[in-house]
C-alpha cells in the first residue's frame, strides 16, 4: 500500500489545532486562578487602606485643634502622624501635657523659617498624602514566540493568551471586583518634616497628688471656708482633680489592654466610665465641695464635669484609632454618639478653615505680588493687617511683608 500524504496532512493539521486548543484551556485555566487570587488580594488591600485611611485621618483631627489657628497646623499634624503610630503617641501625649500647663504646641512644633511647606487644603487631603492603596503586580508576557518569558509560561500565541487575559481582566474591573492598572510613577513627593524643639516644653512642677495636697493644706488653714479664697483654691483642686480621674482611668484602660490582646469589650468601656463618673459623683457629695460650689450650682457643675470627662474618654479612642468595640460602644450611648460628633465637627470647622485661607494665599499668588494683591483688595480686608500679613508671608516669602504693611 503507498504512502498517503494527504492523510497524514490531515492528521498533523487535526494535532495541531488539538494542541493549540490544550494550550488555550491551559491559559485559561492558568488566567482564571492569577484573576482570583488578584480578586482576593484587591479585597485585603482595599480592607488595609480603608482602615489605614479611617486611623490616619482620626489621628489628624486629633493633632489638628492643637496647633490652634496656625497656617500650617495640618502640615504639623501630618509631619508627626508621618512619624509612625508610636511617635504619633509620644507627641500626642507630650502636646497635650504642654497645653495643660498652658503652653503653646506651636513652640513645640514648628517648620524652619527657610522650609518649603507643603500646603493641604484640609485633612483628607493630608490623608491621601499619608495612605496608598497597595498595587498588585501584573504577570508578565513575551512580545516574541521565541523569547523565554511567554504567556504563563506557554510558547505558542503569546500576544492571543496577553489579550485574553486582558480581555478577561477588564470585565472584573467593570464589575469593581479589580482596579483598574495605573501607569507606574517613578515621581516621589517630598514633604518638609517639622522640627521638633523640646527646650521649652512645660513639665508639671509637682505630680498631681503633691499639687492636690499642697492646696488641700491651704484650704484647710483659712478661717472662712467659704470666701473668695477659698472658692479660688477649690476651683484648683477641682482642676486637678479632674486629671486625676482622666489618668486613674487611662491607667484602668491600660492594665486590661496588657492582659488581653483584642482591646476592651463594651462591658469594659462601661465599666471604666462609670467608675470615673462615680469618682466625680463622690466629689460632689463631699461638703467641702458643695460649700465651695455653691448648694444651687451642685448640679450642673457635677454634670459639667462629668460630661469634661467623657468628652475626654472619646478623644482618646479618637486619637488611638477607635480600637475593637469603641464606636459600637459610643453608639450604644447617646450622649457619648453626642460628644463624638461634636468633636468630628470642630475638626472639620478647622479644616474649613484653613481651606479659606488657603484660598486666599493662592488669590493672592495669582495677583503676582504682594502689592498688587493689597491693592485689590477692600478697605475691610486692608485694616486686619494681622490676617493680611500671615496671607502675604506664605504667599509671597520673599518680599518684605512689614515695609508693604507700613504703608498701608
Amino acid at each position: 500500500m503507498g504512502f498517503n500524504f494527504g492523510a497524514f496532512l490531515g492528521g498533523a493539521a487535526d494535532q495541531i489545532v488539538k494542541d493549540i486548543d490544550e494550550q488555550e484551556k491551559e491559559v485559561k485555566l492558568r488566567t482564571r486562578t492569577i484573576l482570583d487570587r488578584q480578586i482576593a488580594e484587591t479585597a485585603a488591600n482595599r480592607k488595609e487602606y480603608k482602615a489605614n485611611k479611617k486611623k490616619v485621618t482620626e489621628q489628624l483631627n486629633a493633632l489638628v485643634p492643637l496647633f490652634g489657628d496656625d497656617k500650617n497646623a495640618i502640615a504639623k499634624a501630618r509631619s508627626i502622624v508621618a512619624g509612625g503610630d508610636t511617635h504619633f503617641n509620644n507627641m500626642f501625649s507630650l502636646l497635650q501635657k504642654h497645653k495643660l500647663n498652658d503652653g503653646d504646641a506651636n513652640t513645640i512644633v514648628k517648620f524652619a523659617p527657610d522650609a518649603n511647606i507643603t500646603g493641604f487644603k484640609n485633612v483628607e487631603d493630608a490623608t491621601n498624602s499619608l495612605v496608598q492603596m497597595a498595587s498588585i503586580p501584573a504577570p508578565t508576557f513575551a512580545t516574541k514566540p521565541d523569547e523565554t518569558t511567554s504567556a504563563f509560561g506557554l510558547d505558542l500565541g503569546t500576544s492571543m493568551y496577553r489579550g485574553y487575559y486582558d480581555k478577561a481582566r477588564a470585565q472584573y474591573v467593570k464589575a469593581g471586583l479589580l482596579d483598574a492598572t495605573k501607569p507606574a510613577d517613578d515621581t516621589v513627593a517630598s514633604y518638609t518634616a517639622a522640627e521638633i524643639d523640646l527646650s521649652g516644653f512645660k513639665k508639671d512642677q509637682q505630680t498631681l497628688d503633691q499639687q492636690k495636697a499642697a492646696l488641700v493644706s491651704q484650704l484647710r488653714g483659712l478661717e472662712d471656708k467659704t470666701g473668695p479664697e477659698a472658692q479660688a483654691i477649690q476651683k484648683e483642686i477641682d482642676f486637678v482633680d479632674k486629671y486625676r480621674t482622666s489618668g486613674s482611668v487611662a491607667l484602668k484602660v491600660a492594665e486590661i489592654n496588657a492582659n488581653q490582646k483584642e482591646g476592651l469589650t463594651i462591658k469594659q468601656h462601661q465599666d471604666v466610665v462609670n467608675e470615673g463618673i462615680k469618682t466625680i459623683e463622690n466629689k460632689f457629695k463631699l461638703p467641702i465641695t458643695q460649700a465651695a460650689v455653691g448648694p444651687n450650682k451642685v448640679a450642673a457643675a457635677r454634670e459639667k464635669e462629668i460630661n469634661e470627662f467623657k468628652t475626654d474618654y472619646v478623644k482618646n479612642l479618637i486619637i488611638k484609632g477607635m480600637p475593637n468595640n469603641a464606636k459600637a460602644y459610643i453608639d450604644a450611648d447617646p450622649s457619648l454618639t453626642k460628644i463624638y460628633d461634636k468633636i468630628l465637627d470642630d475638626a472639620d470647622k478647622i479644616q474649613k478653615k484653613n481651606e479659606a485661607f488657603q484660598n486666599n494665599v493662592d488669590i493672592a499668588k495669582s495677583a503676582g505680588n504682594a502689592t498688587a494683591y493689597i491693592n485689590s483688595l477692600p478697605d475691610n480686608r486692608k485694616a486686619n493687617k494681622d490676617k493680611l500679613k500671615q496671607i502675604l508671608e506664605v504667599a509671597f516669602p520673599d518680599e518684605n511683608i512689614d515695609e508693604l504693611l507700613k504703608n498701608i
